[in-house]
Protein backbone atom coordinates (compact mmCIF):
# COMPACT_ATOMS: atom_id res chain seq x y z
CA UNK A 1 0.00 0.00 0.00
CA UNK A 2 2.92 2.37 0.68
CA UNK A 3 3.88 2.15 -2.98
CA UNK A 4 0.36 3.18 -4.03
CA UNK A 5 0.60 6.13 -1.66
CA UNK A 6 3.95 7.14 -3.19
CA UNK A 7 2.50 7.01 -6.73
CA UNK A 8 -0.48 9.04 -5.55
CA UNK A 9 1.86 11.64 -4.02
CA UNK A 10 3.86 11.81 -7.25
CA UNK A 11 0.65 12.31 -9.23
CA UNK A 12 -0.48 15.07 -6.85
CA UNK A 13 2.91 16.77 -7.18
CA UNK A 14 2.75 16.61 -11.00
CA UNK A 15 -0.79 18.02 -10.88
CA UNK A 16 0.40 20.90 -8.71
CA UNK A 17 3.13 21.80 -11.21
CA UNK A 18 0.78 21.56 -14.19
CA UNK A 19 -2.03 23.54 -12.55
CA UNK A 20 0.01 26.21 -10.74
CA UNK A 21 3.37 26.32 -12.55
CA UNK A 22 5.88 28.64 -10.87
CA UNK A 23 3.52 29.65 -8.05
CA UNK A 24 5.15 27.66 -5.23
CA UNK A 25 2.63 28.83 -2.63
CA UNK A 26 -0.37 27.58 -4.64
CA UNK A 27 1.44 24.30 -5.40
CA UNK A 28 2.17 23.71 -1.71
CA UNK A 29 -1.40 24.58 -0.74
CA UNK A 30 -2.77 22.19 -3.38
CA UNK A 31 -0.51 19.35 -2.19
CA UNK A 32 -1.36 20.00 1.48
CA UNK A 33 -5.12 20.18 0.79
CA UNK A 34 -5.01 17.03 -1.34
CA UNK A 35 -3.16 15.12 1.40
CA UNK A 36 -5.59 16.32 4.06
CA UNK A 37 -8.63 15.37 2.00
CA UNK A 38 -7.29 11.96 0.95
CA UNK A 39 -8.78 10.42 -2.18
CA UNK A 40 -9.03 12.36 -5.40
CA UNK A 41 -6.76 15.43 -5.45
CA UNK A 42 -9.01 17.02 -8.08
CA UNK A 43 -12.15 16.83 -5.97
CA UNK A 44 -13.45 20.28 -5.18
CA UNK A 45 -11.30 22.15 -7.69
CA UNK A 46 -12.96 24.97 -9.56
CA UNK A 47 -12.71 24.39 -13.32
CA UNK A 48 -10.19 26.64 -15.03
CA UNK A 49 -9.41 27.30 -18.69
CA UNK A 50 -7.18 24.56 -20.13
CA UNK A 51 -7.51 22.58 -16.87
CA UNK A 52 -8.25 19.25 -18.59
CA UNK A 53 -5.14 19.53 -20.72
CA UNK A 54 -3.02 20.29 -17.66
CA UNK A 55 -4.46 17.27 -15.83
CA UNK A 56 -3.83 15.11 -18.91
CA UNK A 57 -0.17 16.23 -19.00
CA UNK A 58 0.25 15.29 -15.33
CA UNK A 59 -1.36 11.90 -15.99
CA UNK A 60 0.95 11.28 -18.96
CA UNK A 61 4.00 11.99 -16.79
CA UNK A 62 2.93 9.52 -14.11
CA UNK A 63 0.94 6.81 -15.90
CA UNK A 64 2.97 6.11 -19.06
CA UNK A 65 6.20 5.28 -17.19
CA UNK A 66 4.28 2.82 -14.97
CA UNK A 67 2.72 1.19 -18.04
CA UNK A 68 6.15 0.90 -19.67
CA UNK A 69 7.62 -0.71 -16.55
CA UNK A 70 4.79 -3.27 -16.51
CA UNK A 71 5.18 -3.98 -20.24
CA UNK A 72 8.92 -4.59 -19.91
CA UNK A 73 8.38 -6.68 -16.76
CA UNK A 74 5.89 -8.94 -18.52
CA UNK A 75 8.17 -9.37 -21.54
CA UNK A 76 11.15 -10.11 -19.29
CA UNK A 77 9.22 -12.75 -17.35
CA UNK A 78 7.97 -14.43 -20.53
CA UNK A 79 10.87 -13.62 -22.85
CA UNK A 80 11.52 -17.20 -23.93
CA UNK A 81 7.88 -17.97 -24.63
CA UNK A 82 7.38 -14.73 -26.56
CA UNK A 83 10.57 -15.26 -28.55
CA UNK A 84 9.27 -18.72 -29.46
CA UNK A 85 6.20 -17.32 -31.23
CA UNK A 86 7.83 -14.40 -33.03
CA UNK A 87 8.28 -15.16 -36.71
CA UNK A 88 5.70 -17.95 -36.52
CA UNK A 89 2.47 -17.78 -38.45
CA UNK A 90 -0.83 -17.27 -36.67
CA UNK A 91 -4.32 -17.56 -38.13
CA UNK A 92 -5.95 -14.25 -39.00
CA UNK A 93 -9.65 -15.11 -38.86
CA UNK A 94 -10.78 -11.85 -40.46
CA UNK A 95 -8.53 -12.34 -43.50
CA UNK A 96 -8.88 -16.14 -43.44
CA UNK A 97 -5.13 -16.33 -43.94
CA UNK A 98 -1.90 -16.86 -42.05
CA UNK A 99 0.11 -13.87 -40.81
CA UNK A 100 3.18 -13.09 -38.72
CA UNK A 101 3.43 -10.30 -36.15
CA UNK A 102 4.59 -7.08 -37.78
CA UNK A 103 5.46 -3.65 -36.48
CA UNK A 104 2.69 -1.11 -37.03
CA UNK A 105 5.35 1.60 -37.52
CA UNK A 106 7.58 -0.10 -40.08
CA UNK A 107 5.63 -3.12 -41.32
CA UNK A 108 8.70 -5.26 -40.64
CA UNK A 109 8.40 -8.61 -38.95
CA UNK A 110 8.91 -8.32 -35.19
CA UNK A 111 12.03 -10.21 -34.13
CA UNK A 112 12.68 -8.85 -30.63
CA UNK A 113 10.05 -9.29 -27.90
CA UNK A 114 10.83 -5.79 -26.57
CA UNK A 115 9.52 -4.36 -29.88
CA UNK A 116 6.01 -5.41 -28.84
CA UNK A 117 4.10 -2.37 -27.60
CA UNK A 118 1.38 -2.81 -24.97
CA UNK A 119 -1.30 -3.23 -27.65
CA UNK A 120 0.63 -5.93 -29.54
CA UNK A 121 1.37 -7.66 -26.25
CA UNK A 122 -2.31 -7.71 -25.35
CA UNK A 123 -3.18 -8.89 -28.86
CA UNK A 124 -0.70 -11.74 -28.57
CA UNK A 125 -3.11 -13.52 -26.22
CA UNK A 126 -6.09 -12.98 -28.52
CA UNK A 127 -4.76 -14.48 -31.73
CA UNK A 128 -4.92 -18.15 -32.66
CA UNK A 129 -3.16 -20.77 -34.63
CA UNK A 130 -5.00 -23.08 -36.98
CA UNK A 131 -4.06 -26.72 -37.01
CA UNK A 132 -5.12 -29.03 -39.82
CA UNK A 133 -4.68 -32.70 -39.04
CA UNK A 134 -6.38 -35.81 -40.39
CA UNK A 135 -9.03 -33.83 -42.21
CA UNK A 136 -10.03 -31.74 -39.18
CA UNK A 137 -9.26 -28.17 -38.25
CA UNK A 138 -8.52 -27.07 -34.70
CA UNK A 139 -8.19 -23.47 -33.57
CA UNK A 140 -5.97 -23.06 -30.50
CA UNK A 141 -4.47 -20.08 -28.69
CA UNK A 142 -1.30 -18.77 -30.28
CA UNK A 143 0.10 -17.61 -26.93
CA UNK A 144 -1.47 -18.36 -23.55
CA UNK A 145 -1.71 -15.54 -21.04
CA UNK A 146 -2.83 -16.20 -17.46
CA UNK A 147 -6.14 -14.63 -16.50
CA UNK A 148 -4.62 -12.20 -13.96
CA UNK A 149 -1.99 -11.11 -16.47
CA UNK A 150 -4.62 -10.78 -19.21
CA UNK A 151 -6.74 -8.53 -17.00
CA UNK A 152 -3.75 -6.35 -16.10
CA UNK A 153 -2.51 -6.08 -19.70
CA UNK A 154 -6.05 -5.22 -20.86
CA UNK A 155 -6.34 -2.60 -18.14
CA UNK A 156 -3.02 -0.85 -18.83
CA UNK A 157 -3.56 -1.03 -22.61
CA UNK A 158 -6.95 0.64 -22.11
CA UNK A 159 -5.32 3.39 -20.01
CA UNK A 160 -2.67 3.95 -22.68
CA UNK A 161 -5.33 4.10 -25.40
CA UNK A 162 -7.37 6.58 -23.39
CA UNK A 163 -4.39 8.87 -22.87
CA UNK A 164 -3.43 8.63 -26.56
CA UNK A 165 -6.91 9.99 -27.39
CA UNK A 166 -6.32 12.95 -25.02
CA UNK A 167 -8.87 11.55 -22.56
CA UNK A 168 -8.42 11.71 -18.81
CA UNK A 169 -8.18 8.63 -16.65
CA UNK A 170 -10.59 8.54 -13.74
CA UNK A 171 -9.54 8.61 -10.11
CA UNK A 172 -10.75 5.01 -9.79
CA UNK A 173 -8.52 3.94 -12.70
CA UNK A 174 -5.52 5.71 -11.18
CA UNK A 175 -6.12 4.04 -7.83
CA UNK A 176 -6.31 0.63 -9.52
CA UNK A 177 -3.10 1.30 -11.46
CA UNK A 178 -1.22 2.50 -8.38
CA UNK A 179 -2.52 -0.29 -6.13
CA UNK A 180 -1.59 -3.09 -8.54
CA UNK A 181 1.68 -1.81 -9.96
CA UNK A 182 4.06 -2.98 -7.24
CA UNK A 183 2.60 -6.49 -7.11
CA UNK A 184 2.69 -6.85 -10.88
CA UNK A 185 6.36 -5.94 -11.21
CA UNK A 186 7.57 -7.72 -8.06
CA UNK A 187 6.30 -11.24 -8.47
Amino acid sequence: MNNAINYHKRYTKELSYELYGANAEKRETFIRDAAAAGGDPLAGLTPQPDMEHKIWRAQIKVILPLIEIERVTYITLHHGRITGVLGREYWDEAAADYRVLRSLRTGAEIADPYELDIFALRRLGLIHKRLEMLGTVSITPFFNILTDDRERLDFIADLSAKLSRLQLCSHKELERLFAGHHDFVNR
